[in-house]
């Protein structure tokens, strides 16, 4: 029988990106680890499910967003392949999802479930660093999104979304870009068609 680290390399070799944690944690008790296959629009989490999951991208691509009450989305994240998608927030305070977690395309991922997700970081010290620099990573995004919706105009905010996201740009539909850097998707369309001055 496989060990989970033969099981899911890409997975084990993202989470040695922030520390170099032992084999054994892939293999603590009450984490189960699948392979998950979504079909383009597909939800990974949807808004009041349990949040003590996380879908490490294999290929295709997801989004987290917020789903208002009129039905409006607001897209929070892209997650192409090697990244986590995640509720990080809802994770730490134990709470349901708050957010969506969609198949932008047909997506297979690894998912990572457990009760009490976040006692995971509290197994030991190495545990402990690893959740300590995923927290900063995830904390240095969150500021860099807020720092571009207070200080940047629609377009700056476009250009940053290409810098980011801009070899899966083909993949996303354009309402969903347009959520994302907080404009209407005929206001991307106008913009997208405007000049540019530079």
């Amino acid at each position: 029988m496989q060990s989970p680290v033969d099981s899911f390399p890409e997975l084990y070799k993202f989470l040695k990106t922030f520390h170099d944690i032992p084999e054994s944690l892939l293999s603590v008790a009450g984490l189960s680890i699948n392979k998950v296959l979504l079909k383009k629009g597909e939800h990974l989490l949807k808004v009041g499910q349990p949040s003590g999951k996380a879908g490490f991208v294999v290929n295709g691509l997801c989004r987290q967003y917020y789903l208002a009450e009129d039905g409006k989305e607001f897209t929070k994240y892209f997650q192409p392949p090697g990244l986590v998608a995640i509720a990080f927030a809802e994770v730490i305070r134990g709470v349901p999802a708050r957010c969506c977690i969609q198949a932008v395309t047909d997506t297979e991922l690894y998912v990572m479930t457990h009760p009490d997700f976040w006692s995971l970081f509290d197994i030991d010290l190495d545990t402990n660093i690893l959740g300590k620099k995923i927290a900063e990573r995830f904390f240095v995004e969150k500021d860099q999104r807020e720092y571009e919706f207070l200080h940047f105009d629609a377009a700056q905010r476009y250009r940053a979304f290409q810098q980011k996201y801009g070899e899966f740009e083909h993949l996303i539909p354009k309402y969903q870009i347009a959520s994302y850097i907080g404009i209407t998707a005929v206001s991307l369309s106008r913009l997208l068609t405007k000049p540019s001055t530079e």
